[in-house]
């Protein structure tokens, strides 16, 4: 196995974008936002307590989701 370096990650990323990246392409092709107010009503339960972190973005769930 090859050990990666510190940049490797940076250069991957440069050549993915070079070849356009479908990802980058989907995201500025779909609206997310209009999903947000019906997502968040989904997903809308009473905390039980203020404790623990805050919970994670409801348009990154569902990018996640659907991707």
């Amino acid at each position: 196995m090859t050990q990666f370096g510190l940049f490797d990650y940076h250069k991957r990323l440069s050549r993915i974008d070079q070849a356009g990246d479908p990802l980058v392409e989907l995201n500025e092709a779909v609206d997310w936002e209009q999903f947000r107010e019906l997502i968040e009503r989904a997903r809308e339960k009473p905390r039980k307590s203020p404790a623990g972190a805050k919970g994670y973005d409801s348009i990154l769930l569902f990018k996640i989701l659907i991707l």
